[in-house]
């Protein structure tokens, strides 16, 4: 007797390489210790100034102070956890499992022509790619031969996840997700508060060091110098090194990426446009830097186009359907 089948849960079933999390509420990519990685790298310095500084701060300047930091810091890492555990925009599969072929032609060996009178020979080669027109500009739309669907404009195939990704500006290790349509604002909230909190910590670190030295020259006299007060407080000095270097790195992403946004641009398509030998005009471009920032700011987040909650029946193929909420 045949053992009934049990019914089985999407992200049980769904190919790549990407994790799921939470019964698939949760959908983030497998480079667990990078992301770890980048936790240390942001809470060890938030942890020393919340013990170090901030309590200086406080007493001498003004509490207010301490709100604007912890406001910008849960900024930060309320973004960096939806960047990371949010659906970057994963694409189904098999949409188009037989598509067109293009066929080659060649000339036939010596046996060939024995067999019969035909002079060349078809071979299949690869999918015929198909043209959509966008903004009057036409545009090819690539076959995914793992994915096997026809990809949409601005879609690619991120080998570190193994899926077609809609809008996917690139894989981030350090966030351990694809950055694509569903996260991509996300992901830009994250640089630009981390980029902040840099410069906040900088800034204040740097304060303190001044501030108590000018105070214990008032009272101890001016023999008191900064390197005194460095003795006295190595923390500082260190939050002011460490957020100096990463300032500049986090700093030039988040300019870089403030300009894809100005032209509605991913890292993708800005990498093979400086590369091509021949001008091409961005069919995504709105027609200005403020009409395509009000648009990168106010179109609202889609849904996923896999339903990773829902559930395979028993007496059904494991074939992952579309999400019945989305249009694809």
């Amino acid at each position: 007797m045949e053992a009934q089948r049990e019914p089985k849960y999407i992200y049980e079933i769904y190919p790549g390489k990407s994790r799921t999390l939470l019964w698939g509420h949760i959908v983030t990519g497998k480079d667990h210790w990078a992301f770890g990685v980048t936790l240390l790298l942001l809470h060890a310095p938030i942890v020393l100034f919340a013990v170090f500084v901030c309590p200086y701060l406080y007493i001498n300047i003004s509490p207010a102070l301490i709100y604007i930091f912890a406001y910008i810091y849960l900024i930060c890492v309320l973004s960096m956890f939806k960047t990371s555990w949010t659906d970057p925009g994963i694409l189904p599969r098999n949409l188009d499992p037989t598509p067109p072929v293009e066929h080659e032609r060649h000339a036939p060996n010596s046996s060939e022509e024995e067999e019969g009178d035909n002079q060349y020979m078809y071979h299949p080669t690869f999918p015929i790619p198909r043209d959509v027109r966008v903004n009057g500009i036409v545009t090819k739309l690539k076959y995914c031969d793992t994915c096997r669907i026809y990809r949409p404009p601005r879609c690619s195939h991120c080998r570190q996840c193994d899926n077609c990704v809609e809008n996917e500006d690139h894989h981030c290790i350090w966030l351990n997700n694809c950055v694509g349509r569903r996260n991509y604002r996300y992901f830009f909230a994250f640089i630009l508060s981390a980029t902040l909190l840099c410069f906040y910590v900088f800034s204040f670190s740097l304060a303190h060091l001044i501030l108590y030295m000018k105070s214990n020259q008032e009272t101890i006299g001016e023999n008191f110098s900064f390197l005194d007060s460095i003795l006295a407080n190595p923390v500082s000095l260190v939050l002011v090194i460490y957020t100096f270097v990463f300032e500049w790195s986090l700093g030039g992403l988040t300019v870089y990426h403030l300009y894809l946004v100005s032209k509605n641009m991913t890292t993708h398509e800005q990498i093979r446009s400086a590369v091509s030998t021949r001008e091409t005009i961005n069919p995504f471009d709105f027609g200005g830097i403020w009409t395509n920032c009000y648009h990168f700011i106010s179109r609202p987040r889609p849904r996923s186009h896999i339903d990773w909650t829902g559930i395979i029946p028993a007496d059904e193929d494991e074939v992952v359907p579309i999400n019945p909420s989305r249009a694809v």
